[in-house]
């Protein structure tokens, strides 16, 4: 397992998460998120094909963190 020293929500933070396996990822990885299939996540990662973050998306990630979109 590497770590990272990076804030979250920042542009260095976004990139590792476009280009890694992380964390985030692991229940995907698993089969066990009820938010993400693997297949979807091989194609995130695989292809750049991302979700589009509706309004209502947005607000769950908003009350969960700072996470930027």
């Amino acid at each position: 397992m590497k770590l990272y020293n990076i804030e979250q929500g920042t542009d260095a933070w976004l990139k590792l998460r476009e280009e890694h396996l992380t964390a985030s990822d692991a229940s995907a990885m698993m089969g066990a998120s009820k938010y993400k299939s693997r297949t979807q996540l091989m194609k995130e990662k695989k292809f750049g094909v991302k979700e589009k973050i509706t309004p209502a998306k947005q607000a769950l990630f908003d009350k969960g963190g700072s996470c930027r979109r």
